[in-house]
């Protein structure tokens, strides 16, 4: 039986990790990129909105950096400026990371600070899908992180939006005539429900 020796073991991987998950995000950007203009800032306590961003920062080739709501730590101002990125996007709204990060990026030579983001997780997971432009999306849940974690891989290297959903849609009433959304799309939704001619709808007494 062959057995390998400690030195074989230890060439076989390489760990990525700082003292904790916002340093460990900048190893990360630094083991994957020399440069880039573009950086992704999400809130580093909300996993659903990181995993929603994957696939839109693998479109522009960015790195996903982190930040608390009121202040970005100084290793993640370092790592734009080494990366010499002049355009910060911000995955979520004020309520999510306060207007005082915006601050400190200028303040750090960061030219251009864009949002994506809804009024909750829900919505900012649909804003960043248009943002992607994709037409396949993936249904994952915002409460159980598992099942968004294991597709968010694929999902970025496919380009495909995940799209966050806490409910089960019991019936879709479907606005419009067949021009408008064609019978195809119909088969596609759970429980359609139209009136005859398909042009208005009929709501539930």
């Amino acid at each position: 039986m062959l057995i390998p020796s400690p030195n074989t073991a230890e060439a076989s991987y390489t760990r990525l990790a700082g003292s904790d998950r916002y340093q460990t995000a900048v190893k990360y950007a630094q083991k994957g990129w020399g440069k880039s203009e573009y950086v992704f800032l999400v809130k580093g306590d909300e996993y659903a909105e990181a995993l929603c961003a994957g696939s839109l920062a693998s479109k522009y080739n960015a790195p996903i950096l982190f930040t608390e709501k009121y202040s970005v730590s100084s290793d993640t101002l370092e790592e734009i400026k080494r990366l010499e990125a002049n355009k910060v996007i911000i995955v979520g709204g004020y309520d999510s990371i306060s207007g005082s990060i915006d601050q400190a990026l200028y303040s750090a030579g960061v030219i251009t600070i864009e949002r994506v983001y809804g009024s909750d997780k829900y919505e900012t997971s649909v804003e960043i899908a248009k943002r992607l432009g994709s037409k396949e999306v993936a249904l994952a849940s915002a409460d159980q992180y598992a099942g968004a974690l294991s597709v968010a891989s694929v999902a970025a290297a496919k380009g495909i939006a995940i799209l966050l959903q806490n409910y089960k849609i019991e019936r879709t009433y479907i606005i419009g005539g067949t021009e408008a959304i064609s019978k195809e799309i119909e088969k596609q939704v759970p429980t359609p429900e139209k009136d005859k001619a398909g042009m208005q709808i009929r709501f539930p007494e």
